[in-house]
C-alpha cells in the first residue's frame, strides 16, 4: 500500500515536468531499488518514462536491479530542500547514467503544489493557500534572520563569550605596534652593547 503511494505520488510529480519523463524513457524496463533506512522500494521505469511496481507474478530477470540508492530519512531531507552536496552522502551503486539522469531530475523538477490544490479545493483558494504559505515561508525566514542577528549581538556584545569584529582588529593593531616597539627596543639594545 506505501509502495503504491510512493509510486503514484512519483508519477503525478514526472507528469507534471514532461521533460523528465522524457528524460527516463530511455531507461526503460530498468529497476531502480530505494532504501531509506527500514523502507524499501523496488521500481522499474515504464516506457512513458513513468515508475510502476513489479507486479507479484513478475518473472526474476524483470526484478533485477539496475540501479540501488541507499540513503537516510536526514538526507532525504536535505536532497527535498534542494541541498546540492547530499549527492556525496548518499550511496548508489549500478548504473552510472540512470543515476546521472535520477540526480538531474531530483535537482531541477517542481512540484506544482498550486495545480494540486486547485483540484480539490478549486482555483481561488488554491491560490490563496499557497500564497499564505508563501508569505508564511518568508516571515519564518525572516524570523529565523532576526534571531541568529539577535543571539550573535548577544554572543558578541553582552555575554562577552567571543571577541566583536572591532575588538578583534583592535587587538591585532596593538599587537602590531608592540611587535614593532619591540623591534625597535632590541636595535637599541644591539647599539648600546656595541
Amino acid at each position: 500500500m506505501f509502495n503504491a503511494l510512493v509510486v503514484k505520488s512519483l508519477n503525478r510529480l514526472l507528469q507534471q515536468n514532461p521533460w523528465a519523463c522524457e528524460r527516463l524513457a530511455p531507461f526503460a524496463g530498468q529497476g531502480v531499488w530505494i532504501e531509506i533506512a527500514t523502507i524499501s522500494i523496488k521500481l522499474l521505469i515504464d516506457e512513458n518514462g513513468l515508475c510502476r511496481l513489479p507486479s507479484a507474478n513478475t518473472d526474476p530477470a524483470e526484478l533485477s536491479v539496475d540501479l540501488h540508492i541507499i540513503l537516510t530519512p536526514g538526507l532525504l531531507i536535505r536532497l527535498a530542500a534542494r541541498d546540492a552536496s547530499v549527492w556525496d552522502q548518499i550511496t548508489v551503486t549500478g548504473n552510472t547514467s540512470l543515476a546521472a539522469v535520477l540526480r538531474t531530475i531530483a535537482r531541477d523538477i517542481r512540484w506544482e503544489v498550486e495545480e494540486d490544490l486547485s483540484r480539490v479545493f478549486g482555483d481561488i483558494v488554491a491560490h490563496r493557500m499557497t500564497r499564505t504559505a508563501h508569505t508564511l515561508g518568508r516571515w519564518v525566514e525572516e524570523g529565523i534572520d532576526q534571531l541568529l542577528r539577535s543571539g550573535s549581538e548577544y554572543i558578541t556584545e553582552e555575554a562577552l563569550v567571543v571577541a566583536s569584529a572591532y575588538d578583534i582588529e583592535s587587538f591585532c593593531a596593538n599587537v602590531d605596534k608592540l611587535r614593532d616597539q619591540l623591534a625597535r627596543l632590541e636595535k637599541r639594545t644591539e647599539a648600546l652593547e656595541r
